[in-house]
């Protein structure tokens, strides 16, 4: 059996995919490669001006600002033919766990926050050290948790029996970009790419208060970066690894909707900001 190459092509290829998603690697003309993957990300969810504290008559706007390490793991497929390649990808982080105080009140509330993350790509090599691609993708943080009893400035009972909560934030759209990489002999590739995402997002929240549940709506949009660095290498002919950090910063704005305490649809002056940043094992299987 003749053995397979990795020709630079291909492994800028593997790179692009690797970088823009857990890893990836394709030794021939044409192949499909399946792969698993496996990481934690530092996840930083920051929410300008969402009132999640409404109860009893009374209102006030708290800010979800937090951030917690979220263990992951994923899985995708991707089909190589000579200079071009298309790639799928999902992966599903575990449960975190945060808690919150505010002021001027004293109460708190704990979330539990999980996210989840898609993407669609193909790309193209225009040099062999250099790759455009071009994708969808689809984010998902979902935060639920309890707002605890505390009192008001006052010295009132602000949630005597506390209130249960939940948020859940999508963002989707467009992105492009392109990754450069270093090939060092048959030993392995060094890679690097960044991108931009053209994204919308809607937020929806839900609280179980006296009398029923108040629900909020919202939407707003952003233009944001990702990037990564990463290494891919051969284990055999048709097994290989990669390992990888990636990151991304989203700011959201624009938002519009209707409150807890005001069904009608209005402009509302929220802001929320998404970092994240994350390193990654995955290990890829060549079946063609």
């Amino acid at each position: 059996m003749n053995k397979k190459r990795m020709t630079p092509v291909h492994s800028l290829l593997l790179s692009v995919a690797t970088l823009m998603v857990p890893g990836i690697g394709y030794t021939a003309d044409f192949g499909l490669q399946p792969r698993l993957s496996t990481g934690v990300m530092h996840y930083s969810f920051k929410g300008n001006g969402s009132d999640l504290a409404v109860g009893s008559g009374r209102a006030s706007t708290e800010d979800i600002d937090y951030d917690d390490q979220l263990v992951f793991i994923g899985g995708g497929l991707t089909a190589f033919y000579q200079r071009f390649f298309a790639d799928i990808y999902f992966q599903q982080s575990a449960e975190g766990e945060v808690f919150l105080s505010e002021t001027p009140t004293t109460f708190g509330f704990g979330i539990h926050p999980q996210r989840q993350d898609f993407s669609v790509s193909a790309g193209y090599s225009v040099l062999p050290n250099l790759a455009l691609f071009a994708g969808y993708k689809y984010g998902k943080t979902e935060n639920e948790g309890t707002i605890f009893d505390g009192v008001d400035a006052g010295g009132n009972d602000f949630f005597p029996n506390g209130i249960a909560i939940r948020q859940e934030f999508e963002e989707q759209g467009p992105f492009v970009g392109g990754v450069f990489g270093w090939n060092f002999g048959n030993i392995g590739r060094i890679s690097a790419n960044i991108a931009v995402a053209f994204l919308d997002a809607d937020e929806r929240a839900g609280q179980q208060v006296q009398g029923g549940e108040l629900t909020r709506t919202t939407t707003g949009d952003a233009i944001g970066v990702s990037y990564g660095v990463g290494w891919n290498a051969s284990i055999t002919d048709r097994l290989s690894y990669a390992i990888n950090l990636n990151g991304y910063n989203y700011s959201f704005d624009n938002f519009s909707g209707t409150t807890f305490n005001d069904s009608s649809n209005s402009d509302r002056d929220i802001n929320i900001d998404e970092n994240m940043i994350g390193i990654n094992l995955s290990a890829s299987y060549s079946l063609l």
